[in-house]
């Protein structure tokens, strides 16, 4: 008999932790964090600049959060808005990825990559050449100055590096060497190609911190080459500073632990001196 109640508590205890998880990864619970950083060649004139970062909403008709991602936007106050990939989950989410985009594009200056999962969804509707439509620049392995022609903040983004289809190098060479240069990639695995680490500030999301972690383990799966321990957080790598965000939606199980859907507003800081 002993046994039946330990399964039964076991049982009651994995329902449990399911609800809880599932309450915790609802589009209500997204959190929008603000925090500085400081990075020793951003230009003085952007000191000060914010910079919200939104990755992996992986958007569906039954998985919905665009109004909880502009609300949290709106008061959060930014200059401008990177969306690090996987905006959707299948091609259902398609159109209201093109919906999020429109309405980020016409408040905010927003720039996107996409990510393995907006590819995947794209092999049906071809969605992905209609995202500059909506007013967002839509960077594939290419660059841009970030206001003029003045070209001392140079905003580059990757294709998906999750897949290979990331060149760092190609997005960043236009730039000049002095320019401060920040990079948006899917994945933090742009990393592992060396060029990536010309950039003064790296924007990446894919692992969802690893969307369940344990107390004292930390993420259990990242579906990153990385380390385990560059899942979630700022990590300084030879000069280029990596911000790796654990995101807003789900994949697989509609669940999270110890690990909340986020969005962060960066104050980017210039360095005394």
């Amino acid at each position: 008999m002993t046994y039946y109640y330990a399964v039964a508590a076991l049982i009651a205890g994995a329902v449990i932790l399911w609800l809880l998880g599932r309450r915790a990864a609802a589009p209500s619970a997204i959190r929008c964090l603000q925090r500085d950083i400081t990075l020793p060649r951003l230009p003085r004139r952007y000191d000060g600049l914010r910079v919200l970062h939104v990755s992996d909403p992986h958007l569906h008709p039954r998985r919905d959060c665009r109004a909880a991602v502009i609300a949290r936007a709106e008061a959060a106050q930014p200059h401008l808005v990177l969306v690090t990939g996987d905006l959707v989950s299948g091609p259902r989410g398609l159109p209201l990825a093109h919906s999020l985009l429109e309405q980020l594009a016409a408040r905010w200056p927003t720039f996107i990559v996409p990510g393995n999962a907006d590819h995947w969804a794209d092999r049906f509707k071809h969605h992905l050449p209609r995202w500059p439509a909506t007013g967002g620049a839509l960077l594939l392995n290419r660059g841009q100055p970030l206001d003029d022609a003045n070209g001392d903040f140079w905003v580059a983004g990757v294709d998906d590096p999750h897949r290979y289809r990331d060149d760092p190098a190609r997005a960043l060479a236009p730039a000049r060497p002095e320019a401060f240069k920040l990079l948006l990639a899917h994945s933090p695995d742009v990393v592992r190609r060396p060029q990536a680490l010309q950039a003064d500030l790296i924007f990446a999301g894919h692992t969802h911190g690893g969307q369940v972690r344990l107390p004292g383990v930390g993420a259990l799966v990242t579906r990153s080459r990385l380390v385990r321990k560059l899942s979630q957080g700022v990590f300084r790598l030879d000069g280029t500073t990596l911000i790796v965000t654990a995101g807003i939606g789900t994949t697989r199980l509609a669940v999270r632990f110890c690990c909340p859907p986020e969005m962060t507003l960066w104050v980017l800081r210039r360095a005394a001196g």
